[in-house]
């Protein structure tokens, strides 16, 4: 027990002379059998005493001698006399029993595969502070490689500094980023269809005044235009109309009458963000519109990049005009946020858990405090929230996340504790407290990386799936759009991932271009893997048995030898010679031997007695 619990679960220990963990217990063992024969040897012999103060046979001398040496003689004399001296066969059974012990001394500790932890720790970037200071000139490139990032999926932007390709980081941790919401706007979607002229063979007023169905309705020499619109808002481009306005966001899909979709194709798709820089409520939310437009294909079924028919949705009613029609809206919203994660290093992969995040809870006001601020109340001590509540902070008992008008003193991690500094201070290095900057937050944000929520997808294609369908073979536009239009196999579901992978990108972004005073890495534990001891207590059942018996065993023994006050001779042939026989000999004679009665008294007789065997 010394031994094992102390290096149970540990890494196999390295003692001199190279000793293993088993060789000590094959040491053990030895001295253990070895203490356990002398004491049930001891107390066999100290039993035959007792049993021959009775009429026995010369031969249970032989069958007591044999017993005391070992298991062979203990099976002998058990078979002999079973259980008529039940001490001796309690003496016996434990001889025979102890020949076990090796094997199960072998299986008490064996190696496994496990993790150690290491004394270094393991990082990753995050910050609870993201400033306009925290821009450098490679902005613009860093935003490009986050989108792209993003909307493939990969999301590898973060660096964990782990040495052995295997961490944990189980305490919760806390950065700024960016949470998306997508709702589905398919309802607000409006379709109209006409005629335009493309030559001057077919006047505009002859055109426009036909509402055609298809392609066929229009005349020859011009064009079939399906429109799939949503109501007007203030988009980015709205500030570069004259004069600026609101405008509609719409996807225009032409054909010409001879259902060719010309030399740069047909618009599919379009996106624009929605914003508004008059209003100062909200202004860290960037809104995103996404219309997959109405083609010819929709009302058939038809998968655009094949042109193949999808013959179930005939049997859904009403049909999925996102997966049967590839059309429909979506609204997305881009905002800042706080998320909370835990992570882990496996083989040098990473692997993060989103635990929290604040999502569409919006942030403190700019006005006054160059930034968006928010709280994590369930970090702040009781005493901590007393002092806001002072300050006439009030906390809402059903919210985590709590907008605060606050910014950071941009002081040194080194001076965070002094008495000097304020609350909000303390907050923001306690990692409490996180802190967006105005510059980025109504401008960098919406019309840098607003700018990839802009433009439209076109396809260009021919004949496909059947003599009357077309197919798209290429899709041309913006890598945002193309992404999130994904050869017309785009629905909510898809939408709505894609933008949790650009907001994930960007968070990583954040997290790594954080202000350096409060930035501080998430800590986590370093593990490698090594070799360790397992235990398997259950082994230890025989040898604590017949430690258990054998201490019983001599127990009785000593009570047995005090009662019939029967002097301790253990196993000494001393007193078959010096003491003699308790018999008539078999001349009738007796034997008439001086008393010795100790067997100190006999082995003090038998070196003053000389014999030889004649």
């Amino acid at each position: 027990m010394a031994t094992l619990y102390p290096h149970a679960g540990q890494p196999l220990p390295q003692w001199p002379l190279k000793i293993t963990i088993n060789t000590l217990l094959s040491i053990y063992n030895v001295v253990f059998k070895t203490l356990l024969a002398f004491v049930v040897a001891s107390c066999i012999g100290q039993l035959q005493w007792t049993w021959f103060s009775s009429r026995r046979s010369l031969h249970d001398v032989v069958l007591y001698n044999q017993a005391a040496q070992g298991a062979w003689g203990s099976a002998r004399l058990l078979l002999s006399h079973h259980i008529e001296n039940p001490l001796a066969a309690l003496g016996c059974i434990i001889l025979i029993l102890s020949v076990a012990l090796d094997p199960f001394t072998q299986q008490l500790a064996r190696p496994k595969d496990c993790e150690v932890i290491e004394p270094s720790q393991a990082r990753l970037p995050r910050a609870n502070v993201f400033s306009d200071t925290s821009e450098d000139d490679t902005f613009g490139q860093d935003i490009d490689d986050t989108m792209k990032r993003g909307i493939l999926g990969s999301n590898n932007g973060l660096w964990v500094n782990c040495p052995t390709g295997n961490c944990t980081f189980s305490e919760t941790f806390g950065t700024v980023g960016y949470c998306s919401y997508c709702e589905d706007s398919s309802d607000q979607l409006t379709f109209n269809t006409s005629c335009s002229a493309t030559d001057g063979l077919v006047s505009n007023e002859t055109a426009s005044e036909i509402i055609p169905a298809t392609p066929d309705d229009c005349p020859t020499n011009t064009t079939f235009n399906l429109i799939s619109s949503l109501p007007e808002e203030w988009y980015l481009e709205s500030y570069y109309r004259n004069p600026p306005g609101p405008v509609s966001l719409n996807v225009t899909y032409s054909l010409g009458a001879d259902w060719f979709y010309g030399r740069n194709g047909v618009e599919v798709a379009a996106m624009d963000i929605m914003y508004n820089d008059t209003e100062n409520t909200h202004p860290e939310q960037m809104m995103v519109q996404v219309i997959a437009g109405k083609t010819t294909s929709s009302d058939e079924h038809r998968d655009l990049a094949t042109g193949k028919k999808k013959t179930d949705c005939s049997s859904i009613n009403p049909p999925d005009n996102w997966r049967c029609g590839q059309t429909g809206a979506a609204t997305c919203s881009l905002s800042p946020c706080v998320r909370l994660y835990n992570a882990t290093v496996s083989n040098g992969q990473l692997t993060e858990r989103l635990v929290d995040q604040s999502g569409s809870v919006f942030w403190g006001s700019t006005d006054g405090n160059s930034g968006l601020a928010i709280l994590d109340t369930e970090c702040v001590t009781n005493q901590e929230k007393t002092d806001l509540q002072n300050q006439g902070v009030v906390f809402n008992s059903t919210g985590r996340w709590l907008p605060l008008n606050a910014r950071p003193e941009w002081t040194s991690l080194s001076d965070s504790f002094t008495t000097a500094m304020n609350l909000t201070e303390r907050l923001f290095h306690r990692q409490c407290l996180y802190y967006m900057g105005t510059g980025f937050v109504k401008s960098m944000a919406p019309f840098v990386i607003g700018s990839y929520f802009t433009g439209t997808l076109a396809g260009v294609g021919g004949k496909g799936g059947g003599i009357d369908s077309f197919a798209i073979s290429q899709f041309k536009g913006d890598y945002i759009i193309d992404g999130l239009y994904n050869s017309g196999r785009v629905d909510m579901a898809s939408i709505e991932g894609a933008m949790a992978n650009i907001s994930e990108s960007l968070t990583q972004y954040l997290r790594t271009h954080g202000d350096g005073n409060y930035s501080a890495d998430a800590l986590g534990q370093v593990r490698h893997y090594a070799t360790c001891i397992e235990v398997q207590w259950e082994w230890l059942a025989l040898p604590g048995l017949l430690a258990l018996l054998t201490l019983v065993l001599l127990l009785f023994v000593i009570i047995t030898a005090d009662v019939s006050r029967q002097p301790i001779w253990k196993g000494s042939p001393l007193v078959w010679i010096l003491r003699g026989y308790n018999e008539e000999r078999v001349d009738g004679g007796r034997w008439n031997n001086e008393t010795v009665n100790t067997l100190v008294e006999m082995e003090d007789r038998s070196k003053k007695t000389i014999v030889s065997i004649t």
